[in-house]
């Protein structure tokens, strides 16, 4: 077992205590035992097939590694087309960490099997948002006015923070009104949506821009 394993072993298990309790019904209900003893079982599984097979790629190495493929791709790529790739790439991934949520909860897969591909889909979604934050921070310097460029920034980044805050208030909601699933879907639609109307409008801008052919 890698070393930041090992040392923060509890902290990993706290977190995934943390995501299983959103599914906590789900999982008495599907296992036939009490929480703890299923999140024992999951936790064992989970150290054995995962934490001790698995080397480390988080921290230093995925600031390190993941630019280096990030920077060619905005190099070679226009921004716009880059970044509607990467959020519709992101929208996916939501949308398939949907499915395998609602596959494990009614065992139509193993559990484990889900947590697996959920995580696996968690780490595409992550280095989707790295071109996608590049591309973002460079046609917002590259179309915005240098004279307006400081307040549009502010505001974005004010934008930014209160939609995750109220991301995490409504999914609590809705986690606890509705389905475990349906927050994640519908947080995939979100995304796909934002990013079709990115789309629309890159595409009505470019065609405003692009000069007339005379008559």
């Amino acid at each position: 077992m890698h070393s930041y394993y090992a040392e923060n072993k509890e902290k990993l298990k706290k977190s995934l205590s943390q995501f299983m309790q959103l599914i906590k019904p789900e999982l008495e209900k599907a296992g036939g035992k009490p929480y703890p003893a299923l999140l024992a079982e999951i936790w064992d599984y989970y150290e054995k097939n995962l934490l001790e097979r698995f080397p480390y790629i988080g921290g230093d190495k995925v600031s390190g590694i993941v630019p280096l493929f990030a920077v060619p791709m905005v190099r070679k790529y226009p921004p716009n087309k880059l970044f509607f790739a990467a959020t519709l790439t992101i929208s996916c991934a939501i949308l398939l960490i949907g499915i395998c949520a609602v596959c494990g909860v009614y065992q139509i897969m193993p559990v484990m099997i889900s947590v697996v591909l959920i995580t696996i889909l968690d780490c595409v979604t992550i280095a989707a948002a790295i071109p996608m934050q590049m591309t973002s921070s460079v046609m917002l310097q590259t179309g915005v006015e240098k004279s307006i460029l400081g307040r549009v920034s502010a505001t974005l980044r004010m934008i930014s923070i209160a939609s995750v805050a109220a991301g995490e208030m409504l999914f609590g909601t809705l986690n606890d009104a509705t389905w475990v699933w349906l927050p994640i879907f519908l947080g995939s639609v979100g995304v796909a949506a934002a990013s079709l109307m990115f789309r629309r409008f890159m595409t009505a801008q470019s065609t405003q821009d692009s000069p007339k052919e005379s008559i």
